[in-house]
């Protein structure tokens, strides 16, 4: 079978499944933040002005805008922007719990900025990183999970503090597919290797069949 067909029924059942660290941070809990990613293609396009404010002054409140700390800029000319595959590694804290209390979510997640497969605050705060760079996310309700929160994992109007770190940008359909299986969770691999194996084994035998 050639290996661009593979690599799209590849695809295709990748996005069949729902892992874990997905469903924590993309998909925006409900319409009204599905609308907070107001023109993130467009804006991107601009590589992205954040309203930034003042980091360490971040108020918990509904006028608060994303805010952004550069721990480490990274390296090379090639910066994450509208379209571009990225592999991110994370940990994610509710700031309204107290200093040291344990992350609510962390690993790594492979996805194309502007899909509106994580949520707005991910699309703004990571656009414009470089391959190894490292930052802290703000995040308020707004462009997070809202009014409606992920039940039992982030209660209603949360704000949320990220660190993030773009681990790798890989170019070309071979790579981003390959980068996307590798932060897989093991339970969504095996689902998408039965999926694969099952549409192989159906073409084949419809092959085998009509010759």
């Amino acid at each position: 079978m050639p290996l661009l067909l593979l690599l799209s029924l590849l695809a295709s059942a990748a996005n069949a499944f729902v892992s874990p660290s997905t469903e924590y941070l993309g998909g925006a809990a409900d319409q009204s933040v599905k609308r907070g990613i107001v023109g993130v293609a467009g804006v991107a396009h601009a590589r992205v002005r954040l309203n930034l404010g003042n980091f360490e002054e971040y108020e918990q409140d509904d006028f608060q805008d994303l805010a952004v700390l550069d721990n480490y800029p990274g390296s090379g000319d090639d910066t994450a922007e509208f379209g571009r595959v990225v592999t991110v590694s994370y940990a994610g804290r509710l700031m309204s719990d107290p200093p040291g209390s344990p992350n609510f979510n962390e690993g790594q997640i492979t996805f194309r900025l502007g899909e509106g497969k994580v949520i707005p605050g991910w699309e703004k705060g990571v656009a414009g990183m470089r391959l190894g760079g490292r930052r802290t996310l703000r995040i308020p309700p707004s462009l997070a999970y809202g009014e409606k929160g992920r039940e039992g994992v982030i209660p209603p109007n949360a704000h949320l503090e990220f660190d993030v770190e773009v681990t790798a940008m890989p170019t070309g359909v071979v790579d981003e597919k390959a980068a996307e299986l590798s932060t897989m969770s093991p339970i969504r691999k095996a689902a998408v290797a039965f999926a694969v194996g099952s549409v192989v084994y159906d073409v084949g035998h419809f092959v085998m069949h009509a010759f």
